[in-house]
């Protein structure tokens, strides 16, 4: 047993003499490489002399020297001072050899840019050969920056901290470069899912000059708290490094104001010259306190009185419509959650309408209203409710006159005027009904011939059908079934006059009972239109007025 033990003791012996007789230790502990970035304090963007001190403190010398540098990709050599036979282009310090016992520097000048407050890992990496060894060892130096701050300065300015939802909040973006070169920048922008905020072009930042860029946010409809971020990036050697991140965050309100404009039940149509109720209502359901106050009540263009409608409610009229304020409406004062008013307003329609030509028109009343919120200094908000509509009746003028000549001058008719005894003078009769926004149907005129009027027979229909003469009744009629809407119908007729001594110098009646009825194809509203009797008595506009 002890001659076994001592068999493997010898053997254990002599392969350790082996390893210690063909090992050859490395020298790695004995080089020194390090890097330094100078004692100042160092910004993003300023230039920079990159120091790499190196020590051989072996036995050896070492030869066949490669010290790589491995840079952040934003910095730019400054080739003037740093030639290329010195750190060429694949980042290689020129170093032959290094005796033992020697010491050596490099410097490599230029300008660094790093996203500030983030560590960057800078290395180099020496690869050797020591004398007499065919083997490479590496020695490994590593410098962490982390520089504060860089030369971009950047001032983020909004018109509004907080706003409405839905509103607009124009602002402006400050950059100021405090180095020594102008520097091409990205502005990369982060809005509520949006980042085309403002324009997408490159920015070259000049020394001392401020460069201001503007642009506008929408806001989002819903109430919230909504980051924006702006980043601007300088462009070097075709990478894109952030130098600023400026973020803001801005809260946004959402008010809700029911309003409301509601017609009575049970009506059909508005007609001109109505007056007519609305009833408007309001509520405050938000939980926010509103201060100033006011509804605004509009119409469709053309349709509303609106100074007789103020006068009528005492309120207070603009160019389109009515203002209310908590002069008139007290509940307007008290703007806490829940509150609400409503109250009804005598609408009071135009006489004559004025449409413009449209065709089955609506009246449309439309209530909003105005207010601000103590959390949104200066900013108004506007809730827009649902609308009263309702259908409006198309108009029929309806007139009838006499004429002699037409309103240019031109004769239409015959014999003497003023009219003579034994002497035969003709007239022509004008009747006309001019129909505005909706068709009508079953159109029917009536009217009966004076005593001594004689009906010629020589008439004018712009629509229709001729017209009738019942000699026995002395009755003039005509019918049509529908009349298209904005139409005119000129129903135009001759009658003969053979006056009587008693009536020279008087007023000859001509026609009586003049009537037109139709019906509102639209609305179904019902026409019973008269026309006052008729005599030889011409109006203003014919050449042969006062001509009795």
């Amino acid at each position: 047993m002890i001659d076994l033990i001592l068999l493997i003791s010898a053997i254990v012996v002599f392969i350790g003499g082996l390893f210690f007789f063909f090992w050859k230790p490395g020298i790695q502990e004995w080089i020194d490489l390090k890097i330094s970035f100078g004692e100042n304090r160092l910004k993003s963007g300023e230039p920079v002399a990159i120091t790499i001190n190196y020590t051989n403190r072996s036995k050896f010398n070492i030869n066949d020297i490669s010290l790589a540098m491995h840079l952040p990709p934003g910095f730019v050599v400054d080739r003037e001072r740093t030639p290329e036979n010195e750190f060429n282009n694949n980042s290689i310090l020129n170093l032959l050899e290094l005796p033992a016992g020697a010491k050596g520097q490099k410097i490599i000048y230029g300008m660094v840019w790093v996203e500030p407050k983030t560590e960057v890992d800078i290395t180099a990496l020496m690869s050797y050969r020591a004398e007499n060894s065919k083997t490479r060892e590496q020695k490994y130096g590593l410098f962490i920056l982390n520089l504060p701050e860089s030369v971009l300065r950047g001032e983020l300015v909004l018109a509004a901290t907080s706003t409405l939802a839905d509103n607009t909040v124009p602002f402006t973006y400050k950059i100021k470069n405090t180095g020594p070169e102008p520097v091409t920048t990205n502005i990369d922008t982060k809005w509520n899912n949006t980042n085309d905020i403002i324009p997408d072009a490159d920015y070259v930042i000049v020394p001392g000059i401020e460069t201001i860029v503007t642009g506008t946010l929408k806001m989002p409809r819903l109430a919230g708290n909504y980051p924006l971020q702006i980043k601007t990036q300088a462009i070097v050697n075709g990478q894109q490094i952030t130098q600023l991140t400026d973020t803001t965050n801005l809260e946004v309100y959402e008010p809700r104001v029911a309003v409301s404009a509601t017609f009575p039940a049970g009506r059909a149509f508005a007609e001109a010259g109505q007056t007519l109720p609305v009833e408007i209502y309001w509520k405050n359901n938000s939980a926010f306190n509103l201060t100033a106050s006011r509804l605004r009540v509009r119409a469709t263009p053309g349709t509303i009185d609106w100074p007789a409608t103020a006068r009528e409610n005492n309120l207070t009229a603009d160019n389109d419509g009515l203002v209310i304020t908590a002069t008139n409406r007290t509940a307007l004062s008290v703007g806490a959650p829940g509150a609400s008013d409503r109250f009804t307003i005598n609408l009071k329609l135009l006489s004559r309408l004025q449409l413009n030509g449209q065709e089955k028109v609506f009246l449309e009343i439309t209530p909003t209203i105005t207010a601000t919120l103590a959390e949104v200094p200066r900013q108004d908000f506007i809730a827009s409710g649902s609308s009263a509509k309702i259908l409006l009746a198309t108009e029929i003028l309806f007139t009838a006159q006499t004429r002699y000549y037409t309103d240019e001058g031109d004769q239409l008719g015959r014999g003497p005027l003023p009219p003579q005894v034994g002497e035969t003078t003709k007239y022509w009769v004008f009747i006309q009904a001019k129909n505005t926004t909706n068709p009508t149907k079953n159109a029917a005129f009536s009217a009966t011939l004076a005593p001594g009027v004689e009906f010629t027979g020589k008439q004018s229909i712009t629509i229709g059908v001729p017209l009738k003469f019942e000699p026995n009744s002395r009755a003039i009629t005509w019918n049509e079934s529908a009349l298209p809407s904005h139409s005119h119908t000129g129903l135009y007729f001759e009658v003969a006059v053979n006056p009587t001594p008693e009536q020279i110098g008087k007023d000859i009646a001509i026609l009586k009972n003049i009537k037109f009825t139709a019906t509102d194809s639209v609305t179904g509203k019902q026409f019973n239109l008269s026309a006052p009797n008729i005599t030889n008595r011409l109006p203003a506009s014919d050449p042969g007025a006062n001509k009795i």
